[in-house]
C-alpha cells in the first residue's frame, strides 16, 4: 500500500473522529438526546451548498465535549460544550483555525490548529490558553489525537511517526520492526497509547499498543492485512478496525482488542465499512457501520448510522434507542463515557449535520439513604454506606455484569462490570484498584428490592472538602442521587450505622 493510500485510509479516524448490561434478559437502555448547536457559522460543501454544521468529537466523564464547528467568519474552529452555547476555544496564536479532537476530566482539548507559518500543529488547550505542542524533528505538522486525565497527548508528529507528549516535550514512539510509519490514536490513564503501525517494508499496516517503551503488534482479522487501534481503556482494551480480505480498504470491520484475542464486531446487514472509535471502562464501543455496501470513506452521509456495542448484544444501531420522532438520523458515534453518555454527530436535516449528546434513559431508586464520611488528613479517604430500594420500573440489578459508579461531588468512580464477585450468601463484592484508589465495596440484598451498600476508598484526589456533599450511586440504569451532611473526622466509628433510616423495616 502506497504512503499516500494509507494517509487517505488512517486520517479517516481523524476525520469522524449506554449503558447496556450483559447477557441477561434486561430491558435494552434508551436515550435522550440533546442538540449541541454550532458556532454560529456555515462550510461549504464541493456543490457550493452552506451547512451551519457541529461535529462531536469527544466526551469526558462529565459529559462536556469537544469536537468543530464554523464561526460566522466562515472559520473552522475547536469547541467546547458543557452544558451551555458552544464555546469557541480561540486557536494558536497567529492562527485562525482549530479543530477538537479529545477532552480529558479537566476539560483539557487537544487537536491541531494552524500558525502563523500555514501549517497546522498539535496542540493542548488547558483552562483558556492554547499551547502549540510543536512537532517532532524534521517535521513541519503534526495532529493532536488523544489526551488523558494527565494532559498526556498523543497524535501524529509530521515525520511519519506517533508521538507520545509528556512533561512539555515530544517523545517520538516509533514503529514495529522494519516499518517506517506510526500514528498515536487513542491513551489511557496510565499513559498507554494505540494507533497503527506499518510492519516490515511497509506493506501493510498493523494495529499496536505502546505500553511502557514496548510496541505490540495487535494484528488484524483472519484473511485481513491492515488495522488500526483507535481508543484504549483503563484495562488495555483496544476498538479500531481490520479488513478481512487482503489489503482492501473497502471492507472494513469494527474490531474489539481483548484478553489476547480481536473480535469482528460486523458491519450492520448490509454493510461493509465501519470502525470502532471509542470504548469505556465497561467494554461498550461506539463507532459507525455502513448500512449498504459502499466503497469506503464517510463522507457525512445517511449510507453511515452510529452503533453502540456491548458483550451479550452485539451491535445496536443508535438510531433504534431514540426517542420516537427525535428528526434525528445518528450518523457518527465518536464518543462514550462510563456513565454511558455518548456524543457525536448526525442529521436533523438533510445535508445539516449537528453534534448530539446522547444521555442514557435511568430508572431513580425509590428510597435512598446514606452516610458519608471523608478522611480528615490529606482529605483523601472516604467510606459511604446507606440503603436503597429499586423504582417501580427497575428490572433489578446485577452488579457482576453491570458497571457500578460512585460520586461524591466532582469525584467519580466507576467499578466495570465482571468486576464484582457473587458470594453464597447473595452478597455482591469488590476488591481492587482503580485509577490509583484502593477500594472495597460491598453491595447486600435485603430484600428482592431492597439492598444495602458500604463502599470504603483511599487514594482519592479531588474528594469534596465542605457541606453539602453531592453523592450518586449507580448500578446500571438504575441511580439515586442525595445532597449529604458528611462527617470530615476520621475518628468516627465506622461500625455504626443506626443513624441510618430505616427501610421498609429493614
Amino acid at each position: 500500500m502506497s504512503r499516500k493510500a494509507m494517509v487517505l485510509l488512517f486520517t479517516l479516524i481523524l476525520t469522524v473522529l449506554g449503558v447496556i448490561s450483559g447477557p441477561s434478559a434486561k430491558a435494552q437502555t434508551t436515550y435522550s438526546i440533546t442538540d449541541l448547536g454550532t458556532l454560529g457559522g456555515f462550510s461549504i460543501d464541493r456543490k457550493g451548498n452552506k451547512c451551519y454544521c457541529s461535529y462531536g468529537q469527544a466526551i469526558n466523564a462529565a459529559g462536556h465535549v469537544t469536537g468543530y464547528s464554523f464561526t460566522i467568519d466562515p472559520l473552522a474552529r475547536a469547541f467546547l460544550y458543557s452544558g451551555g452555547p458552544l464555546a469557541d476555544i480561540g486557536t494558536i496564536p497567529g492562527g485562525t483555525l482549530s479543530f477538537g479532537y479529545s477532552i480529558n476530566k479537566s476539560d483539557q482539548i487537544t487537536g491541531y490548529a494552524d500558525v502563523a507559518s500555514g501549517e497546522y500543529h498539535a496542540f493542548l488547550y488547558t483552562a483558556g490558553t492554547m499551547t502549540d505542542l510543536g512537532t517532532l524533528p524534521g517535521a513541519n505538522y503534526s495532529t493532536g489525537s488523544s489526551v488523558n486525565d494527565s494532559g498526556w497527548v498523543t497524535g501524529d508528529g509530521g515525520n511519519g511517526h506517533g508521538f507520545l507528549y509528556t512533561g512539555g516535550a515530544m517523545k517520538d514512539l516509533g514503529t514495529l520492526p522494519g516499518g517506517n510509519f506510526s500514528v498515536g490514536y487513542g491513551i489511557n490513564a496510565s499513559g498507554q497509547v494505540t494507533g497503527y503501525s506499518t510492519t516490515s517494508g511497509d506493506l501493510a499496516t498493523h494495529a499496536v499498543l505502546y505500553s511502557v517503551g514496548t510496541v505490540m503488534d495487535l494484528g488484524t482479522l483472519a484473511g485481513g492485512n491492515n488495522s488500526a487501534g483507535a481508543a484504549v481503556n483503563a484495562s488495555g482494551e483496544v476498538t479500531g478496525y481490520s479488513n478481512k480480505s487482503g489489503d482492501s480498504t473497502s471492507d472494513l470491520h469494527p474490531v474489539l482488542y481483548s484478553g489476547g484475542t480481536v473480535t469482528d464486531l460486523g458491519n450492520f446487514s448490509g454493510g461493509n465499512y465501519g470502525s470502532g472509535l471509542s470504548i469505556n471502562t465497561s467494554g461498550q464501543v461506539v463507532g459507525y457501520s455502513s448500512i449498504r455496501n459502499t466503497a469506503g470513506h464517510p463522507f457525512l452521509n445517511s449510507d453511515y448510522h452510529a452503533f453502540l456495542y456491548a458483550a451479550g448484544h452485539g451491535m445496536i444501531d443508535l438510531n433504534s434507542l431514540l426517542p420516537s420522532g427525535s428528526g434525528w438520523i445518528l450518523n457518527i458515534a465518536t464518543g462514550i463515557n462510563d456513565a454511558g453518555q455518548i456524543t457525536g454527530y448526525g442529521q436533523t436535516a438533510p445535508g445539516v449535520f449537528h453534534a448530539f449528546l446522547l444521555s442514557p434513559s435511568r430508572v431513580p431508586f425509590s428510597t435512598l439513604n446514606a452516610i458519608v464520611e471523608i478522611g480528615e488528613r490529606r482529605k483523601t479517604s472516604f467510606e459511604v454506606r446507606g440503603r436503597f430500594t429499586l423504582g417501580t420500573h427497575s428490572d433489578g440489578i446485577d452488579p457482576v455484569e453491570e458497571a457500578v459508579m460512585l460520586q461524591l461531588g466532582s469525584f467519580s468512580i466507576t467499578i466495570p462490570k465482571s468486576s464484582f464477585s457473587k458470594t453464597h450468601h447473595g452478597s455482591y463484592t469488590y476488591e481492587g484498584k482503580l485509577n490509583g484508589v484502593a477500594l472495597e465495596m460491598e453491595i447486600r440484598p435485603v430484600t428482592a428490592d431492597i439492598f444495602r451498600f458500604r463502599a470504603e476508598g483511599i487514594g482519592g484526589h479531588g474528594l469534596p472538602t465542605t457541606n453539602p456533599v453531592a453523592f450518586t450511586l449507580t448500578i446500571g440504569n438504575d441511580t439515586g442521587t442525595l445532597s449529604l451532611k458528611g462527617d470530615f473526622d476520621e475518628r468516627r466509628d465506622h461500625s455504626d450505622d443506626s443513624d441510618l433510616p430505616d427501610l421498609d423495616g429493614s
